[in-house]
């Protein structure tokens, strides 16, 4: 048992370091936040490292999407759209603004 969750471990650090590798390159994280962002594991953890290398956090979302108070709070900007992709292009290049992009 032991030896599987060292297996398990070590594939886990190294996603994490990848992800961080990738999140180093990059000047903010933005993300489309959706009501079952808390429940993708993959988004969680790209929100942890966002937050401890101290990223931009840009917030893509929907009128109809309740933001966790706590996430309105380290959120840097939210921009909302209709759900189009007109509107979402024109809400990402709004948020893109914000660092000069």
């Amino acid at each position: 048992m032991s030896d599987d969750l060292d297996k398990e471990f070590d594939r886990l650090k190294g996603d994490v370091e990848k992800l961080a590798d990738a999140m180093g390159r990059s000047a903010v994280c933005m993300t489309i936040f959706t009501q079952n962002y808390g429940k993708d594991v993959k988004s969680l953890l790209e929100l942890a490292v966002a937050v401890m290398m101290d990223k931009p956090i840009l917030l893509l979302v929907t009128e109809d999407v309740k933001i966790p108070d706590k996430m309105r709070k380290i959120a840097d900007k939210i921009e909302y759209h209709d759900g189009t992709e007109a509107d979402m292009k024109r809400a990402a290049t709004e948020l893109l603004k914000m660092v000069g992009h």
